[in-house]
């Protein structure tokens, strides 16, 4: 097939390239590698030709109200999770150097790639699209670099990305505190014997009868469901046979 080429319709920093897209020949591939391409490219070439369309017209500026309560309420997100390939829109924070770029991608891998950095560049992700996209480069306007999305790294910038770090931090450390409580319930749970004789279930629910002061109906059947994990009509029979061993007791 002879050369044939494109332009690239591409904005690095702001500036339109110049150079030709040169394809030599076409790539065959299989549907299931034509969806996997599609995956990751399509969705950040979305928003580029979305970008491009609207162009011609200045976006409606929102309040600052309302800027900051977007700002506010977007949760940051664990930066590896989100390195495997396409997911849900993110707003990422990237360092380079002495600025920093605030964009929107739902292929941050395949972004951070184009933009020939790694994921130890990402300094944070905020879950949220292109609408938080723009309520932070409205906010960050004075740091902003000409009409690009790299902003100059200021303090006020720097202490706002460490906020919603020492946010994300927060969150991992109450669901770490919620799995080990619920480890040790479990591991507590675990340490109590549970015979599998119902002799030996029986026998137990007769102490705990007599160490609640000798009457059956004090023992709750919640406690003997729980306790052996059974329903509450068989927490009701055990409750009764042990019942009428204690009555003929001696």
């Amino acid at each position: 097939m002879g050369e044939f080429a494109v332009l690239c319709t591409a904005s690095p920093d702001g500036a339109d390239c110049v150079a030709e897209a040169t394809m030599i020949s076409l790539v065959p591939l299989c549907d299931e590698h034509q969806l996997q391409v599609a995956l990751q490219v399509v969705p950040d070439l979305m928003v580029a030709a979305l970008r491009h369309v609207r162009s011609g017209a200045k976006p409606v500026s929102l309040p600052p109200a309302e800027r900051a309560a977007i700002i506010a309420g977007a949760s940051p997100k664990p930066i590896s999770a989100h390195m495997s390939g396409p997911h849900g829109p993110v707003v990422y924070f990237a360092d380079g150097g002495s600025r920093i770029k605030i964009g929107f991608s739902t292929n941050l891998r395949s972004r951070i790639r184009s933009l020939s950095m790694q994921e130890k560049d990402v300094l944070l992700l905020l879950q949220g699209g292109l609408t938080l996209e723009r309520a932070l480069h409205a906010t960050y306007d004075k740091e902003r670099i000409d009409s690009t999305e790299w902003f100059a790294k200021s303090e006020r910038l720097v202490a706002f990305i460490e906020s919603k770090r020492a946010q994300l931090d927060g969150q991992h450390r109450q669901k770490t505190q919620r799995q080990m409580r619920k480890h040790m319930a479990r591991s507590a749970s675990a340490s109590l014997p549970t015979p599998g004789k119902r002799a030996d279930r029986l026998d137990i629910i007769r102490d705990l009868i007599r160490n609640g002061g000798g009457d059956p109906a004090n023992l709750p059947l919640k406690t003997i469901q729980e306790r052996f994990g059974v329903s509450q009509a068989t927490a009701s029979r055990m409750r009764s046979d042990v019942s009428s061993h204690l009555k003929d007791a001696p």
